[in-house]
């Protein structure tokens, strides 16, 4: 298994994520947007969940 870690990269991510879902007033789970993050600094292209927080990130901010 890997393991995927919450580095500079993926801190980065997470902060455009959150900034353009404050702006848009659609504000989500903060472990949801790094989670995304995380996926986003290591080319996940999907992530597998019935979690709605992340159709919003999506929709907000596109893939994962």
């Amino acid at each position: 298994m890997n393991v995927l870690e919450l580095d500079e990269i993926a801190s980065d991510k997470s902060a455009d994520i959150m900034g353009r879902l404050l702006k848009a007033g659609k504000p989500v789970n903060i472990v949801d947007v790094l989670i995304s993050g995380i996926a986003l600094a290591n080319g996940i292209e999907e992530i597998i969940t019935k979690d709605s927080d992340f159709k919003t990130i999506e929709g907000i901010y596109g893939h994962p």
